[in-house]
């Protein structure tokens, strides 16, 4: 509600994408209270919501290294995400994107209405993001993972 009341009327929507265990109750929240957002449920390819978006946010309590951050990386987006392992290994705040609380919504409505706001730095950060992913992850930075690991098996 905070990002609704204080963004006006601009032209933008929240997409909600997945299906956890509390997937019915946000919808029904969300369907309530906000009158921007969508509820996806599951989608099998998330590459048309990728390029149609202008960030992701990742809002999760707990996470593993999460792909859908990777995707979006790679796809030249800015993350907005909370502060937890498996998040924050991925994102750099202030550099590929910006980082909150965990819980704190009044953080990420700030994130969100500030990078709304200033269109060239959503730009800038979504840019470092690629190239982050792409240097860390990219297929030939793990072919030269993979070759380091091959050497080291057979040398041992």
């Amino acid at each position: 509600r905070i990002l609704e009341s204080r963004s006006g009327d601009g032209p933008w929507h929240l997409l909600l994408a997945g299906d956890g265990a509390q997937a019915e109750a946000y919808r029904d929240r969300g369907s309530r209270e906000l009158k921007r957002v969508r509820f996806l449920g599951k989608v099998g390819d998330i590459r048309p919501l990728l390029r149609a978006a202008d960030l992701l946010v990742h809002a999760s309590l707990t996470e593993g290294m999460s792909n859908i951050v990777l995707e979006a990386m790679a796809s030249g987006l800015p993350v907005v995400g909370s502060m937890i392992p498996g998040i924050k290994e991925l994102v750099e705040d202030g550099r590929t994107g910006v980082m909150v609380a965990p819980r704190d919504s009044q953080a990420l409505a700030e994130a969100l209405i500030s990078l709304f706001t200033t269109p060239e730095r959503m730009i800038d950060l979504g840019t470092r993001a690629r190239v982050v992913v792409e240097q860390r992850f990219g297929l030939t930075r793990m072919l030269d993972a993979y070759e380091e690991l091959y050497d080291c098996l057979t040398h041992a």
